[in-house]
């Protein structure tokens, strides 16, 4: 039976844990506030572009352009965003159940896995994986959206991938994430066609070409969308985290008690002990 130094020394450090555990949740609170209002300031640009890009649609009827094209040759990239850090309940789980849900696991496909900890989760399971796309998910930034995005074009075009997903999991608010998987390639030329309809047309002449500008349109547009989605799956981590925090304090809490408990009854054992002792003598 455990003595009373050694719940003593076992309640004291489940309460510098349960400090500790606090700490992380304020943390993740405050990250999932300060990460909120990161992608409000490009908004506008990234609107501009897209709003661009329904204008040349608008102005050219029956577009030929390679990123509209559908295949059915069924090879895919998939770019999968887990967590560089742990503590974070079953997020990286959930990620790798959608994933073997989704029944992937195909030699004409690659995946693309940002992210410490799921990328060594998801190695262990049979999957074709691409270990030169190396990127951090902490700290979502523009530059780092650009990278990934250069990178998934890059090899979409050298080796003719017919299309690209991005699977990650999603904030839907503090206390429920959810695994979501968006198509980025090829681009549905009907979200774009939607709101052309009261454009006004106007004959444009392109330089070097409509094609050309078209690329470099869509690579700003692709970078807006990699840079939104890097923005939600880092919020849905540190939601995750915080409710792992959470539910971990409440745990110490209870065991807390009990050492509580256990030392105030183990205490008056040594105190009625000792006060027999003395009597005895």
């Amino acid at each position: 039976m455990a003595n009373l130094s050694y719940v003593d020394k076992r309640r004291k450090n489940v309460i510098k844990n349960k400090k500790i555990l606090r700490a992380m949740y304020l943390i993740s609170s405050i990250q999932i506030q300060k990460t909120k209002g990161k992608y409000e300031g490009t908004k506008i640009f990234f609107k501009k572009i897209e709003e661009s890009i329904i204008d040349i649609i608008s102005a050219n009827n029956n577009i030929d352009y390679k990123y509209f094209k559908e295949s059915k040759n069924d090879k895919k990239i998939y770019i999968v965003l887990t967590s560089d850090n742990g503590l974070v309940g079953e997020y990286n789980q959930n990620i790798l159940k959608f994933l073997q849900k989704e029944d992937i696991a195909k030699s004409n496909s690659i995946l693309l896995i940002a992210g410490y900890i799921g990328k060594k989760l998801i190695k262990k399971n049979k999957y074709n994986i691409d270990d030169k796309f190396d990127f951090f998910i902490n700290s979502p930034s523009l530059l780092r959206a650009s990278d990934m995005t250069e990178y998934i074009i890059d090899l979409y075009n050298k080796d003719s991938y017919d299309e690209v997903y991005v699977i990650y999991s999603s904030m839907v608010n503090t206390f429920i994430q959810k695994v979501k998987k968006i198509r980025l390639f090829p681009l549905d030329i009907g979200k774009f066609e939607e709101d052309t309809n009261e454009k006004l047309l106007v004959n444009m002449e392109y330089e070097p070409n409509i094609e050309e500008v078209l690329d470099s349109m869509f690579e700003l547009y692709l970078k807006g969308i990699m840079y939104d989605i890097l923005i939600d799956a880092y919020m849905s981590e540190q939601a995750s985290r915080l409710i792992a925090m959470n539910k971990a304090t409440v745990n110490a809490d209870k065991l807390i008690s009990n050492l509580n408990l256990e030392y105030n009854k183990k205490r008056q054992e040594k105190i009625t002990r000792e006060i027999a002792e003395i009597s005895n003598h």
